[in-house]
């Protein structure tokens, strides 16, 4: 028995050898840019699996996770090499999001959760790295509140229901815009042109005709803002991909995102992306924005939806 242990053990030492160095570490400084590992801002592991499947996680320098999936290849150039199931985590800790990649984009469904808990914010369902529809949840996360759907990066088709299940709201993609009571009455139907109120009609309880009124002054509702200078905000924080700059891409990210009742930002997901380098650019530095002041409604922080475009350009 003795002989036996004494053979086994240089070759466990060896497998751990080998499997040690089959696992690779990265350093990066606030500025994205490789850097030893005495001074860093962010870490990458990246850990051979197969030959073709390499195993990655992100983190900060306090250890907080940033990230974890799989790629094809454990190039510098990550994005385009993301493979199979990916997790993004948020600041307390939790889930921010996750889904599939399929060839460097995102494709098929992708959950994205409440900051801090485990409740469902709402589902994505992407195509070849386009959003093509959404489910938006409400603050219990377990009612549908609005279902849309998406072409080129903009809304063609929406519905919105009332905590019953009911249809509360539908816009179509010609402009069109029907709303209803909680009975299932119709209540409004009206068209819009360019964004501007074309024709409408309203309705009461029994189904008459009655004045259209606006549901809601500019005293009501108040749009979340940044507690700072947005822009220079952003001229300090992007930083342009090496792979894009070799590559001489360019061009305009929307990043959509949730500012929440208490002003952190959920669901931050691109809705209009360029390329993979430069759509997770836009997305990390959505991402490490400080707390908006959130928006209201009748004097009670609501959640508000967000688009916000980051220009990629080479001088």
């Amino acid at each position: 028995m003795r002989k036996f242990i004494i053979h086994l053990f240089p070759m466990l030492l060896l497998a751990t050898i080998i499997q040690a160095q089959e696992k690779k570490m990265q350093y990066f400084d606030k500025n994205l840019r490789q850097c030893s590992a005495e001074a860093f801002t962010y870490s990458r592991s990246i850990e051979k699996k197969s030959e073709s499947l390499y195993e990655i996680h992100d983190n900060y320098a306090n250890g907080m996770p940033i990230l974890s999936g799989h790629l094809t290849s454990p190039a510098l150039n990550f994005w385009e090499n993301r493979t199979g199931h990916f997790i993004y985590y948020n600041a307390q800790k939790g889930k921010a999001s996750e889904g599939e990649f399929v060839n460097g984009k995102r494709h098929g469904k992708w959950i994205y959760y409440v900051p801090g808990s485990d409740m469902l914010l709402k589902e994505v369902q992407y195509e070849n790295g386009d959003v093509v529809s959404s489910k938006s949840f409400g603050g219990e996360g377990q009612w549908v509140q609005t279902l849309s759907e998406y072409e080129h990066g903009q809304v063609v088709s929406e519905k919105q229901f009332f905590r019953t299940g009911k249809l509360r709201k539908e816009l179509f993609s010609n402009g069109d815009v029907m709303e209803y009571y909680p009975n299932g009455k119709e209540k409004r139907s009206a068209n819009y042109k360019g964004g501007k109120l074309i024709v409408e009609q309203c309705f009461d309880l029994k189904g008459k005709d009655t004045e259209c009124v606006q549901q809601a002054s500019n005293k009501d509702v108040i749009m979340p803002t940044t507690t700072y200078d947005l822009n220079d905000f952003l001229g300090k924080t992007v930083h342009y991909p090496d792979i894009a700059m070799d590559r001489g891409i360019t061009g305009k990210v929307i990043v959509q995102f949730v500012v929440m009742e208490d002003g952190s930002l959920a669901g931050i997901l691109v809705l209009k992306g360029v390329s993979p380098s430069l759509d997770e650019e836009a997305l990390r530095v959505v991402a490490s924005m400080p707390a908006w002041q959130p928006g209201y409604e009748k004097n009670k922080p609501v959640r508000v939806y967000f688009n916000q475009p980051i220009t990629f350009a080479l001088e």
